[in-house]
């Protein structure tokens, strides 16, 4: 799984909810560590992979980030069938009202994603393009906030 960085002006919108989501990620990951999740995994992985670890030294930490939730997003939302997206696509001008304008929040993040959730959201511009009949692509940004809209709104 090889990652690269890309920087993307997301949408406020996108930003907002891949935050929410984040946030959400983040309490799992405190109510596993109260499970002793972290040294099931070590353990596992040692167990695994006993010749290769034997005698290393390995710290694992579990962190929700923007690339990650991108990520999870696509991966939860790319089987979506045309119909499903066009739906989607009219909520998401809708709740996009809803957004509280006032938050902090960075827009231009440097996010680190796995090159084929890459490949697939650049793909999925093609998709829509040719949907709408439309003589250029949609950016980026567009449709990554539109995936993450989806995955956020099947959450909530």
């Amino acid at each position: 799984m090889t990652r690269v960085y890309k920087s993307v002006r997301l949408a406020y919108e996108a930003k907002v909810w891949i935050d929410e989501l984040i946030q959400e990620k983040e309490r799992k990951i405190q109510e596993l560590n109260k499970e002793d999740f972290l040294d099931k995994l070590e353990k596992t992985l040692l167990k695994n992979h006993y010749d290769e670890l034997n005698g290393l030294s390995f710290n694992i930490i579990l962190k929700a980030s923007i690339g990650s939730v991108i990520e999870e997003s696509y991966r939860n939302t790319k089987h979506y069938p045309i119909d499903k997206w066009q739906k989607l696509r009219q909520q998401m001008e809708r709740d996009v009202k809803n957004v509280n304008p006032n938050l902090e929040t960075t827009v231009t993040p440097r996010i680190y994603l796995d090159e084929d959730v890459l490949a697939g959201l650049d793909d999925f511009r093609y998709v829509l393009m040719k949907e709408d009949c439309a003589t250029r692509l949609p950016r980026l940004s567009y449709i990554i906030k539109l995936v993450v809209y989806s995955y956020w709104k099947e959450q909530h």
